[in-house]
């Protein structure tokens, strides 16, 4: 089943975790992170990253580990905070 009629069934409030397999054009990678539309892999045995579409990424359902969505304001101001809290 491709990847993104997966997440379409999907509670909205989750998404895939990181370094998942698929397989892209019969070749096995590893999905770094999913977007709206596309997900960022790496093929296996190489260190250069590509953007994909959910619907070219064959997935079992059965085998995805889900996580909760991260809110990236709110990690984007943990850092912050960390970031003043080290320069004083």
């Amino acid at each position: 089943m491709n990847l993104a009629d997966v997440i379409a069934g999907a509670d909205p409030l989750t998404e895939p975790a990181r370094a998942q397999v698929a397989r892209l054009d019969g070749h096995e990678v590893l999905v770094i992170c999913t977007l709206e539309r596309t997900a960022v892999v790496r093929v296996k045995g190489d260190r250069e990253l590509r953007l994909v579409r959910l619907d070219r990424l064959e997935v079992d359902p059965e085998s995805l580990i889900w996580q909760q969505k991260t809110d990236l304001t709110q990690v984007q101001v943990w850092k912050l905070r960390a970031r003043q809290r080290r320069r004083s």
